[in-house]
């Protein structure tokens, strides 16, 4: 369990706890996907790409593993 805060809150907020390391890109992508999904009675979202999203967290997170960092980096 991470001790990264549920949305809505500052990008530099979210930036400052993926520096820290205080959880992953893939989890606050998760979040959002959830929030998303909670939201489709809505139809805020015309199409949810769920899995290219969390590629591309996977791949932020791998980014930030290696060193990288980046003011949007990681996060959704």
């Amino acid at each position: 369990m991470s001790n990264l805060t549920p949305h809505p809150q500052s990008l530099q907020a979210l930036h400052t706890q993926l520096k820290r390391g205080e959880g992953s890109s893939t989890e606050l992508t998760r979040q959002a996907l959830d929030r998303a999904h909670a939201l489709s009675p809505l139809n805020a979202f015309t199409d949810i790409q769920a899995d290219l999203s969390l590629q591309q967290a996977s791949a932020a997170d791998a980014r930030r593993a290696a060193g990288e960092d980046g003011p949007l980096l990681g996060i959704p």
